[in-house]
């Protein structure tokens, strides 16, 4: 007669194994020296052996997650995060977790000092990650931080600092380019070989003239 007794799964415990440290907690309100020296080392945190608890799972999935991005993005990050937690610490606020003011006001005061806005994006960026890894609410989404933002780019691109983005040709651009130049002449055939050639390159004119 089969036996309808049910085989539980085994439990996974919740707490890591003794050869898995947990990362440090973030340092909330503390000094930017120990925000910047806590981010730094959460970073580098090595990915946890498994070790078949839940807490263990999860540490590894956050360093899995961590090591998303590329290890220039990474030095990158480490540098603004600095800059932010000294300009909190010189103004006597928090940098962890900060509010949007804050953070709309650094933002002011950088461009001020004539910080190109494609920095203060990437600032702007590591603030967000340095609150998404805390597990605290996110300040760079506040409305105030984005208008500041959009108002910061409105005027560099007023000031000619922003490169308008260049529009690839169409075929139908290419036709209008080409109907004037004959097939006769060599400098005529270079002419046109070298537009298709850019066409169906997508090649830039330095590439072409490279």
């Amino acid at each position: 007669m089969p036996d309808d007794t049910e085989i539980a799964p085994p439990e996974i415990p919740d707490t890591p194994s003794a050869g898995n440290l947990v990362p440090a907690p973030p340092p909330l309100a503390g000094d930017g020296h120990a925000v910047r020296r806590w981010f730094s080392e959460i970073e580098d945190e090595p990915v946890p052996v498994a070790d078949g608890t839940l807490a263990g799972a999860r540490s590894a999935a956050s360093a899995y997650a961590r090591r998303a991005k590329a290890d220039n993005t990474r030095r990158a990050y480490r540098a603004a995060v600095r800059v932010w937690c000294l300009w909190c610490d010189r103004h006597g606020l928090t940098s962890l977790p900060a509010s949007g003011a804050d953070v709309a006001a650094f933002l002011a005061d950088e461009r001020g000092r004539g910080v190109s806005t494609e920095t203060l994006k990437l600032r702007r960026a590591a603030i967000r990650y340095l609150h998404r890894l805390a597990g605290c609410p996110v300040p760079t989404d506040d409305a105030c931080v984005a208008e500041t933002m959009a108002g910061i780019q409105r005027d560099a691109a007023s000031r000619g600092e922003i490169r308008r983005k260049k529009v690839a040709a169409t075929a139908t651009v290419i036709r209008r380019l080409l109907a004037p130049i004959g097939d006769t002449e060599l400098t005529d055939l270079r002419d046109r070989a070298l537009i298709l050639v850019g066409f169906a390159g997508a090649l830039r004119r330095s590439e072409l003239a490279g």
